[in-house]
């Protein structure tokens, strides 16, 4: 609160954006505080703009890496942002993909906008105007994001502006190989504070370790270097650590270095494996039905009803050694599903019926994937006729 009521007032976001020919700064402005008493406790608040994603999530969406040209743009924004708050006596000290957001207006996200956000770790760094002593506390030792951190703040050190550029720097190698060296124990923070000063010792062979044959190999290690050879009361020249990634920029094919064209990475456009279930595709690919067997049991001594579903036509199939159906009489007067009626049609529709055998009941082959319905057809006792329509008066 007492960095964005100091530092991050509109009127000197915007005397900077004026000064150096900028768009946008990356800082969020202050608006307006206060304090609120609720259930006998009082709470202290903080007003600022609402902002888009933050950019961790989108590098997980991404395959876990960014393209060069994403990452050297918003390197290009957070230094910056980095240039603003050191002006101003701030380091931030926690620099990630999680602490950077996305512009957001009237209810859309402004993709080519990214803020700094997430100030609990900045803190002055100086004491009247003049730059802190370097000076190792092992009670401060690591602080921060355990991955990207400076060595400074390994050794206890205060933080200094030295440490924020060196922590961009570990952030946009990480963007841009998937992994740092230290990364596989993170849980030991003497593990990773050795290895980082074992690869910035050697920075040629940190590159080639993560990024091997990658075009934007050679701008992150001019950036490594240049960062290396500051001291730790300098001033960054911000202007030439700009023109290294701006080169990057260009040789990775854009020339404009405020657009942040998150589609040019990897793995942003998903494939789904399932069905297309939009309107569209319901009515133009569906796919295909499964017929299911029916597990019902059909009973021999009872007549079966039989429906083919490409003539649409029904006949009544009598099991030849049922003896309970030998006195049973169907009418071919009345009777709407007759022989003689079924064979006519047919005859008319030029769709001919097998012959029935005598081994077997007359069947029609079925090939349609759908199921076949079977009723079951009631009979009476007395000499009625077989009744194979519901609502069918009986002949008795």
């Amino acid at each position: 609160m007492q960095f964005y009521q100091r530092v991050a007032k509109q009127a000197s976001i915007q005397s900077f954006i004026t000064a150096n020919r900028l768009r946008y700064l990356g800082v969020p402005p202050f608006i307006a505080t206060g304090n609120l008493e609720h259930k006998s406790k009082e709470y202290r608040f903080l007003v600022m703009p609402r902002f888009g994603t933050d950019l961790q999530k989108l590098l997980l969406e991404n395959g876990d890496k960014f393209s060069p040209m994403v990452t050297f743009a918003v390197g290009l924004r957070m230094i910056d942002a980095l240039h603003f708050i050191h002006d101003n006596e701030y380091v931030h000290a926690d620099i990630k993909a999680a602490n950077i957001l996305q512009g957001y207006v009237k209810g859309k996200v402004i993709p080519n906008e990214v803020y700094l956000v997430d100030y609990g770790l900045a803190s002055r760094y100086t004491v009247d105007g003049v730059h802190r002593e370097y000076k190792e506390d092992p009670k401060r030792a690591h602080d921060g994001t355990i991955e990207f951190t400076s060595r400074d703040a390994h050794r206890g050190a205060f933080p200094s502006r030295r440490g924020d550029m060196e922590i961009l720097g570990f952030c946009m190698l990480r963007w841009l190989s998937g992994k740092l060296p230290w990364e596989d124990n993170l849980k030991n923070a003497a593990y990773v504070a050795s290895s980082k000063e074992k690869y910035m010792a050697d920075i040629p062979n940190l590159v080639k370790t993560c990024l091997s044959g990658s075009s934007a190999a050679d701008c992150i290690q001019k950036y490594l270097e240049a960062v290396q050879k500051m001291k730790y009361e300098s001033t960054p020249s911000y202007d030439s650590l700009r023109k290294i990634l701006l080169n990057g920029l260009e040789k990775a094919g854009q020339k404009n270095q405020w657009e942040i064209n998150l589609q040019t990475s990897k793995g942003t456009k998903r494939k789904s494996t399932d069905f297309d279930m939009s309107p569209k595709a319901k009515k133009s690919k569906t796919p295909p039905a499964v017929v299911k067997k029916s597990r019902r049991k059909v009973i021999p001594d009872e007549p079966v009803e039989v429906v083919s579903p490409k003539k649409n036509k029904k006949t009544v199939e009598v099991p030849k050694k049922s003896p309970k159906l030998t006195k049973a009489k169907v009418s071919p007067k009345k009777s709407p599903i007759s022989k003689s009626r079924t064979s006519a049609t047919q005859k008319k529709k030029h769709f001919p019926m097998p012959p029935p055998t005598k081994k077997s009941p007359v069947k029609t082959p079925v090939k349609s994937r759908t199921p076949i319905k079977r009723k079951r057809v009631k009979k009476e006792q007395t000499n009625a006729s077989v009744q194979t329509t519901p609502g069918l008066k009986s002949n008795s």
